[in-house]
């Protein structure tokens, strides 16, 4: 699967994952955003401007608002919501488990890509975060 395939498709996943989990706030979120962009070896800036736009977009959709949302280029938004992604799957790990495939279609029903290539999305960031 080649990289910008990747990061679309990952960028569509947390959006979902987020939309669907939600978002949670605390008081040292930026502290915890600037760790994680160190440890995904980011800059810092683009990590805090990412979730900037991230809240932005999940504001509006819990509200049902169209409030001002910060630009930022989707492909970059691509890159970072892979690492991200991958750093999730590091920090809290992966459970493979027999209903995997069809967890896997839901979700690529959901954010409209087929099956096939969510499972080939799966076994890329597994691979690429756990360097297998």
């Amino acid at each position: 699967m080649e990289k910008r395939r990747k990061n679309q498709i990952a960028l569509l996943v947390l959006r979902y994952k987020l939309r669907r989990e939600g978002l949670f706030f605390e008081t040292n979120l930026g502290e915890r955003i600037v760790g994680a962009a160190k440890e995904m070896k980011i800059p810092s800036g683009e990590a805090l401007e990412f979730a900037e736009v991230i809240y932005q977009e999940l504001l509006n959709h819990a509200l049902g608002t169209n409030n001002y949302v910060p630009k930022m280029d989707e492909g970059r938004m691509g890159e970072i919501a892979y690492l991200y992604l991958q750093w999730i799957g590091r920090k809290d790990g992966v459970r493979l488990k027999a209903d995997l495939r069809r967890s896997a279609g839901t979700t690529a029903k959901d954010i409209g890509i087929s099956t096939d290539e969510m499972v080939d999305f799966i076994k890329a960031l597994i691979k690429d975060a756990f360097e297998l």
